[in-house]
């Protein structure tokens, strides 16, 4: 567990969520985060396969940046990072904890239901059409 990301953290999280954009921008992005965050890795055989973020928001630590190598997915490297955030809220005390996650995201949606987490509410993005 990690107070900021790591080169090997930003790596796995960028490899599994490019999206053609600046990774500098989303580091830059990371750094200006002045709440307390932990950062937790899941790895096997020395080779990191899972991560994800929480940052303390008031009562609350809410979960970020949750990726998993795809080849690594059903193996409890999720549910070890997300235990690992839990923990470290618990020791900010954070009464409890937050994430959202695309509807069609299944493999997420079955390790957050498992971790008792319940859905809360839906969002959507909206996009003005040029005339």
């Amino acid at each position: 567990m990690d107070s900021h990301p790591t080169p090997e953290w930003f790596g796995l999280w960028h490899a599994v969520y490019d999206d053609g954009s600046d990774p500098l921008v989303e580091w830059n992005m990371l750094g200006r985060v002045r709440q307390p965050s932990a950062y937790a890795s899941a790895w096997d055989g020395g080779k990191i396969i899972s991560v994800a973020r929480a940052v303390i928001d008031g009562d609350w630590a809410g979960i970020f940046s949750m990726a998993t190598l795809p080849e690594a997915r059903g193996m409890g490297a999720g549910r070890t990072v997300l235990s690992l955030l839990a923990d470290w809220a618990a020791t900010h005390a954070a009464a409890a904890m937050y994430l959202q996650v695309e509807f069609d995201n299944d493999p997420a949606l079955q390790l957050y239901n498992i971790s008792n987490f319940i859905e809360l509410g839906r969002y959507h993005y909206r996009q003005r059409v040029s005339p």
